[in-house]
């Protein structure tokens, strides 16, 4: 409202700005949940009704800004309506409730996610401060905004943070950025395409006020189908993200059009190196002539310069324990090397020594995830993954994903193989 050239153009721009605001409250709350891996609650169900509320109101009526009024320097300023303290308390409530989290969170966090908590809550504290400054003009009391330019500041200490302590995985940040910002222009076009037709259908049969809350209702109600929509477009058309169910059928075809284990093996090892981009993939299945997991296909892991074990992994192998009893203390019951890498930061000695030898066993087969094939609660095998090409780490899509794999081939796979695994005959080598 600096430039502003009239009180009218001033009163505009205030209800632009003050749409990101309100807002911005009950959102940084929302990531701080994601972010944590919580689940929606009623607070903030409670919490976005709350700021529709005040979005209305500031945009049509004087109940949440009853004015903007000239004052030296700044041109004009938002002078506050009665609804306007409800965004007071959701300003200091929200995002309070939030750092609160995150500092119980960070107590029990590993080494690594301690530094982006860490990073989080400096940038967090730095942005919403500065913005306290911005309330007391509203009440009329003269103490200028002098925190607002360093507002700006967060953004650069949220951007260090996912660039080098990986605060969030930067594919996802530029996917979620294009599939959001695309939610919203389209649920804005088609806003105010209803409430210009709308208002040219119903002129003098209905307030024009209710067809543009009815508008706005109509458009809150679309906005997250249709960006979940658009995120799946984003991801098949700009990042050549597979679509899960063909990706699922696929496999499941694999498994019965094969007529042995280990031309499954390439099939799958195939298909997962096309989907993570990788250049190391395999499967190890249980062999009960030897009491050991084989590893296929035999060509991949031979020219492993690592996967050459001391021995053959046994029933006693860390790792082997970890997929088959310990699995709950990993997401999807996947074990990756970053994972126990920020477990060992915050363990003691002992248990600091058997997470290395979990890694040690992934390192031997070249593997930077593994993921667990179960039957009748007995571990059958695991899928392996080595590292991606861009050496980027495996992101909680990327376990979800491999997790689905991981149950087709439990499920056909399994059927097929439960015979040499059950009943006193060796692993077929060469028919499943």
């Amino acid at each position: 409202m600096v430039n502003a050239g009239s009180e009218e153009t001033a009163r505009l721009g205030q209800k632009i700005a003050f749409t990101g605001s309100i807002f911005l409250t009950v959102a940084y709350l929302n990531f701080v949940y994601a972010y944590l891996d919580r689940k929606t609650d009623l607070l903030l169900v409670v919490g976005y009704a709350i700021t529709t509320t005040l979005f209305l109101l500031n945009w049509y009526s004087t109940l949440f800004i009853s004015r903007v009024e000239a004052v030296p320097v700044l041109n004009y300023y938002e002078i506050a309506g009665p609804f306007y303290i409800a965004h007071v308390i959701a300003y200091l409530a929200f995002p309070g409730y939030g750092f609160h989290l995150m500092v119980q969170h960070k107590k029990k966090a590993p080494g690594p996610n301690s530094n982006q908590i860490r990073f989080l809550l400096l940038a967090s504290n730095i942005g919403f401060l500065c913005g306290l400054t911005t309330f007391p003009m509203n009440y009329g009391i003269k103490f200028p905004p002098i925190g607002a330019p360093f507002i700006s500041l967060y953004v650069l200490i949220i951007a260090y943070a996912i660039l080098v302590h990986r605060l969030l995985d930067f594919n996802l940040v530029i996917r979620w950025g294009l599939a959001f910002g695309t939610s919203f222009v389209s649920v804005v076009l088609v806003y105010l395409v209803l409430v210009s037709v709308a208002e040219r259908l119903l002129a003098g049969l209905v307030a024009p006020g209710i067809l543009t809350v009815v508008s706005a209702c109509f458009s809150v109600l679309i906005f997250d189908p249709l960006r979940r929509r658009i995120t799946e477009l984003v991801d098949q058309l700009i990042f050549r993200s597979p679509d899960l169910e063909v990706l699922l059928r696929g496999i499941e075809e694999d498994v019965l059009n094969s007529s042995t284990s280990e031309e499954f093996a390439d099939r799958l090892t195939s298909r997962l190196k096309a989907i993570w981009k990788i250049e190391h993939a395999g499967i190890a299945l249980w062999d009960s002539e030897s009491a050991s997991y084989l590893t296929l296909p035999r060509q991949q892991f031979q020219n492993q310069v690592v996967g050459h074990p001391i021995k053959p992994i046994q029933k006693d192998d860390f790792l082997i324990r970890t997929l088959e009893t310990e699995r709950r203390l990993f997401k999807y019951g996947i074990v990756a090397e970053d994972d126990l890498n920020s477990l060992a930061a915050g363990a003691s000695s002992g248990e600091r020594t058997t997470l290395w030898k979990i890694r040690r066993t992934l390192r031997w087969h070249g593997a930077a995830i593994a993921a667990p094939l179960m039957m009748a609660n007995q571990l059958n095998g695991f899928i392996i993954l080595g590292n991606k090409t861009n050496s980027s780490l495996y992101n909680e899509d990327d376990k979800k994903l491999l997790s689905h794999v991981a149950d087709v081939v439990e499920r056909f796979f399994g059927e097929k193989y439960a015979r040499e695994y059950s009943g006193g005959e060796t692993l077929n080598r060469t028919a499943i």
